[in-house]
């Protein structure tokens, strides 16, 4: 349940980006359609996250992070099925997101890092990452460049887009709001 909560975030947020698509699309096509829209206080439009916008395949990079105040222990019964959860849990906002994409554009998404064991990472980290301001960003950003090679995933499941996702095995009572920034290669 505690993992629910991050990514049902996750997916308001990409939401906001697919929200948003869609009126721009609409608007190009002058038809006027009137779209639900998601508030969620203190967040941007322009954080549509890493894969920008989402059309075509995009690959989805579960990183199980341990940093100085969270950690997995795979061993665990409970971390087990707490990872399995965030697996379902995944499954559910691409479903529900691959859907409601494909009535404007065509998408899909590759994720399930037990059929595919190149999309899941452990992470350690000499920090805490958990934290409520974004000041970790650039740390996670340069954890993703030196141990994943992102061209590869793209070239190996001819994808166009991919989303980086950390998993932090916080208590329950944790209070810090998930973040969604964008990544992009340099040209």
């Amino acid at each position: 349940m505690k993992k629910s909560l991050k990514i049902i975030i996750l997916i308001i947020v990409l939401l906001i980006g697919i929200n948003k698509i869609y009126q721009i699309n609409q608007n190009q096509k002058s038809i006027k359609k009137e779209t639900p829209t998601v508030k969620i206080p203190k967040l941007t439009v322009e954080r549509l996250g890493s894969a920008k916008e989402i059309t075509d395949k995009t690959v989805i990079v579960s990183i199980f992070a341990n940093d100085l105040n969270t950690s997995w222990d795979f061993n665990n019964e409970n971390d087990l099925q707490t990872k399995k959860e965030c697996l379902e849990n995944l499954k559910i906002g691409v479903d529900y997101i691959t859907e409601n994409v494909n009535k404007y554009a065509k998408t899909s998404f590759i994720y399930d890092f037990n059929l595919n064991k190149d999309l899941e990472y452990i992470g350690n980290f000499d920090k805490n990452l958990v934290v409520e301001s974004g000041e970790n960003y650039s740390y996670q950003t340069s954890y993703i460049k030196r141990n994943i090679n992102s061209e590869k995933l793209l070239k190996k499941y001819a994808a166009k887009n991919i989303i980086y996702i950390f998993f932090y095995n916080t208590p329950y009572s944790n209070t810090v709001k998930p973040r969604t920034f964008r990544y992009t290669k340099k040209k």
